[in-house]
Formats: structure tokens, C-alpha cells, sequence
């Protein structure tokens, strides 16, 4: 059939015109892409270091084939690196690693101070209170039960926390480049 109608193929739209091109693109850039990852898999092997730790050609190391986080957040509660998103930020419960294993990045430029610790206790305390109310006014409950259940309660709910709030502030300040506040020692003569 040859009247200029584009064919049609069982389960599929019509092929045909501007819909091949987008294919073609489409396979261009697959192609495109493991052409890239067999060029930094091939530096990785002559210089002897893990395939993500090679860069791109011509970056002189500046770049490397991460995929940088686009949500510091959901990364940060897992506990990955801001930059690779495959190496681990902790080692052991809340202790920062030095560096990524992955990608090398420094982890010096964190600091999450205790903001961690009062998210964890902002977000548990409200929780901890009507649990004791509760205990309180429905069992008229001892002190001792309240040190026996409020308390662990309190004090496990915000270990829990502390790990992903700490996670989630070090990859924002990483996501957003955050740096400790200089002052300015001249001024600036266009101000």
C-alpha cells in the first residue's frame, strides 16, 4: 500500500513521518550514552580506579559521571552521598563518614550542628506528652510506669529520627552549597 498514509502496525500507533525520527533519536542517544560508559569504564580499567571514580574527558576531574541529587531529602533519609548517591554518608548509627567510598567526596564542608536533635525532639515530644497524659488520666498510672513507657518511648522515637534528620541537613547543605557566614573585613566601594 503506497498512498502516502503511514502503516499501521497490530497494537501500535502509526508509524510513520515525525515518529520516526523521534525513534531514531531516541536510539541515537542510547547509543550515545554506551559509548560513555564504555569510555569511563576503559579509563577506570588503564588508570586502575572503580569505573565511578573515572571523569569525563576533558573535565580534569572536576565533574565525573555523578548524578548529583535533585532531592536532598529522600537522599538524605537513606543515607547516601549527595554527590554519587551510592556511597554511604554514616559509619556506625550517627558518626559521618570522612569521605565518600564511592566518589571521594569530602564530607569536612558538613555541618549539621544539633539541628538533628531538635527536629527528632520537636517531632517526638508532642507525641510523648499524650502518651503520658493518656497513661495518666486513663490508669491514673504511677511514676514508675511512666518511667518504664513514656520515657523509652521519648528517648528511642528520637534516636530513630536523628539518623535521617542528620542525613537530609548534611545533603541539603551540600544541594544548596551552603558555607558558614563570613563577615566582610573591607567594603566594597560599589556599595
Amino acid at each position: 500500500m503506497t498512498d502516502g498514509r503511514a502503516r499501521q502496525l497490530p497494537g501500535r500507533a502509526a508509524i510513520g513521518g515525525s515518529d520516526m525520527y523521534g525513534y531514531i533519536w531516541r536510539i541515537v542517544g542510547i547509543l550515545y550514552g554506551l559509548h560513555l560508559q564504555y569510555a569511563y569504564i576503559a579509563m577506570a580499567r588503564k588508570e586502575r580506579i572503580h569505573p565511578m571514580q573515572a571523569t569525563a574527558p576533558g573535565t580534569h576531574g572536576s565533574g565525573g559521571p555523578w548524578h548529583e541529587t535533585s532531592s536532598p531529602m529522600r537522599t538524605g533519609i537513606r543515607g547516601r552521598c549527595p554527590r554519587c548517591q551510592q556511597g554511604h554518608l554514616f559509619r556506625g548509627l550517627l558518626t559521618l563518614r570522612d569521605r565518600c567510598e564511592v566518589c571521594g567526596l569530602d564530607y569536612s564542608f558538613a555541618d549539621p550542628a544539633d539541628g538533628p536533635a531538635f527536629f527528632a525532639m520537636s517531632i517526638v515530644g508532642i507525641p510523648a506528652l499524650v502518651l503520658a497524659v493518656w497513661l495518666d488520666l486513663a490508669f491514673d498510672a504511677p511514676y514508675w510506669i511512666h518511667l518504664v513507657v513514656t520515657f523509652p518511648f521519648a528517648v528511642l522515637a528520637c534516636i530513630a529520627l536523628l539518623r535521617p534528620f542528620k542525613g537530609w541537613l548534611v545533603c541539603s547543605q551540600y544541594f544548596y552549597k551552603a558555607e558558614e557566614a563570613r563577615l566582610m573585613t573591607e567594603r566594597d566601594p560599589k556599595d
